[in-house]
């Protein structure tokens, strides 16, 4: 096998895969697919496919009901963890070096876990110095600090991924071997550029990049080295998860519906243009014979300034379509987009039926819809790739992130009633009460449970929580029975404890 194929296991997904990335791309996508997703029936010359399909126009259902899922998910930025080290969170404003944040990079990895079902953040590092023979030369963390090295997270869509070598190890999936298609763009002449394909070849504690020289048959290694971290450092993320590292789109059965309707929408319109012209019809008129015995065929000239003179008993009328074809057709459609509202709206659903928030509060592993069991997915693959992070800078933990998810059928207001209700029961602690707020996003991500402790304390107690000691007559806490602190000084002291 050449280093550029694909395994079985991802050639047995490319299918569907490359749908969704055509649907994904919308109308021009759809075109430049052709005939893998608008066939040519029997008996369409070229010349008419070609210009049917140069006419159709996408319905983009999959595309829409992805990017609204994804926006549900993002309603609220990703909050990042107390735990976070700080050094980690400044990168998290530039995670990929491309000047995306983690929300926004977290929401094209979930489009990406949604649409084709499975997606994965690469925690790469720039090569550094190198030796003078060209290769890479172990640097110290004096020269990591002075060219400003970092790691950072690179998007990896599935159809990047040629094929992967695992093993279970102490029970876990371990990669041993993995291959990435890429595109580098590099110099070509005075100003123009040219795309470079190359496989990336990522094994524990080593890397490989292979190309095609120019004229060459065979694939060959272009450069090499070494990594700190012992392991391949990738994460997947799954829309639905079939096996490791190999996922199916879990919005498979919306894809071929907008597909169907792609095709049948090319149908109407095309039923549509025929019978908008009508067909011009004579009959009873014969053509004439010239006096060598040819053939002269009758001509018509047909127009607002012309006249028509057609023999006695002959008729000239024009046929037009009963429209009865294009009504079904139009009906067609409109079931077809029904189905797909349908079928894009199962996401949200959860399973199993009715509950009341508190049974739902105590039980979410059963009342999660599909859409927060992905987003949870993702919320471990982040802090995977964190610590990932953290391993190639020698940090004892990258911390733990949150993604929003509670946008399933609980309100803002009522979710956020049911946890003031579950703290006032003494089910939950202030402190959890604050970070799910947080989550929530009711509670700024700036703020810290630490800080705004402080906060409070320095605040003193409320309005009426002072009372006076009987014996000593000075003010007193009631919850405590102990004098107020000088930091915390009472603001109103009623006689006689009332």
């Amino acid at each position: 096998m050449e280093v550029n194929e694909l395994s079985d296991e991802y050639r047995a997904l490319h299918d569907d895969w490359e749908l969704v990335e055509a649907l994904m791309g919308g109308t021009k996508a759809m075109r430049a697919a052709g005939k893998a997703h608008l066939p040519q029936w029997p008996n369409e010359d070229a010349q008419s496919y070609a210009t049917r399909l140069t006419t159709a126009v996408l319905y983009p259902a999959y595309q829409h009901t992805v990017e609204t899922l994804v926006g549900k998910v993002f309603s609220h930025p990703v909050t990042i963890g107390e735990d976070v080290p700080s050094r980690l969170k400044q990168w998290s404003e530039d995670i990929d070096l491309e000047g995306r944040n983690l929300s926004i990079f977290a929401s094209d990895l979930l489009e990406g876990a949604i649409g084709p079902g499975l997606g994965g953040i690469l925690v790469e590092y720039p090569v550094g110095l190198r030796n003078e023979d060209g290769t890479p030369k172990v640097m110290t963390m004096a020269d990591e600090k002075a060219l400003a090295l970092r790691p950072y997270f690179v998007y990896i869509k599935p159809l990047q991924i040629l094929g992967r070598r695992a093993k279970r190890v102490n029970g876990k999936w371990v990669i041993q071997q993995l291959r990435l298609l890429e595109s580098v763009e590099e110099p070509d002449g005075e100003f123009g550029t040219v795309c470079v394909p190359q496989v990336r070849v990522l094994m524990p504690g080593a890397w490989q990049v292979w190309r095609k020289a120019s004229g060459a048959a065979n694939w060959s290694i272009y450069d090499f080295g070494l990594t700190s971290v012992k392991y391949v450092p990738f994460v997947p993320i799954y829309g639905k998860r079939i096996g490791f590292m190999l996922g199916k789109p879990p919005l498979l059965e919306l894809a071929q519906l907008n597909r169907k309707h792609w095709q049948s929408q090319s149908d109407q319109d095309t039923l549509l243009h025929v019978a908008r012209v009508p067909i011009l019809v004579r009959t009873g008129m014969q053509d004439k014979v010239g006096p060598d015995g040819t053939v002269i065929k009758s001509e018509l000239t047909i127009g607002a300034a012309s006249a028509v003179d057609i023999p006695t008993g002959a008729t000239l009328e024009y046929c037009e379509h009963t429209g009865q074809a294009i009504g079904a057709g139009k009906s067609s459609l409109d079931d077809l987009k029904e189905e797909m509202r349908q079928s894009g709206a199962e996401m949200l659903v959860i399973q199993p039926g009715n509950k009341t928030r508190i049974e739902a509060a105590g039980d979410s592993s059963k009342s999660m819809c599909s859409l927060q069991r992905v987003a949870l997915s993702l919320q471990d693959g982040l802090n995977t790739a964190m610590q990932m992070m953290a391993d190639w800078v020698n940090e004892p933990t990258g911390g733990h992130v949150q993604v929003f998810t509670d946008f399933g059928a609980l309100t803002l207001e009522a979710a956020v009633a049911d946890l003031v209700s579950l703290q006032g029961s003494s089910i939950i602690s202030k402190e959890t009460t604050f970070k799910e707020s947080q989550r929530r996003g009711v509670i700024s991500a700036d703020n810290t449970w630490t800080e705004e402790q402080a906060r409070i304390e320095g605040e003193g107690p409320a309005l009426g929580m002072i009372g006076i000691d009987p014996v000593t007559g000075l003010p007193v806490d009631p919850g405590t029975g102990m004098p107020p602190t000088a930091t915390q000084p009472p603001r109103q002291a009623n006689a006689g404890g009332q």
